[in-house]
């Protein structure tokens, strides 16, 4: 699991610039970096396309939280929105590939 506070370091930046990056205030960042804190998939996503980190190498860690919390339906949602927001991304010769591997 990529830590948002690590990555933010790494980048050598406040929580104010790392939260403009990816569309939220500074305190939010600072709730992120907490460990108890869920991340949406959504957030990881923008992180992603903005630090060029996986999502994947991001996900391990917040799945965990969820499931720690108890928050089993949440994260089923978070996965299916994830999921539909890729699939909507996705040119016709990509999804084709896809239909293809699904079936």
């Amino acid at each position: 699991m990529i830590s948002i506070r690590k990555l933010r370091l790494h980048m050598g930046m406040t929580q104010k610039e790392f939260g403009e990056i990816i569309g939220v205030k500074q305190q939010t960042v600072c709730k992120y970096e907490r460990v108890n804190t869920n991340v949406s998939l959504e957030v990881l996503q923008k992180i992603s396309d903005a630090f060029g980190v996986k999502v994947e190498e991001m996900i391990e860690d917040n799945l965990e939280r969820y499931i720690q919390s108890g928050n089993r339906r949440n994260i089923s949602l978070e996965i299916e929105k994830y999921i539909i927001n890729r699939v909507r991304k996705l040119n016709g010769k990509e999804l084709k590939k896809l239909i293809k591997f699904l079936s």
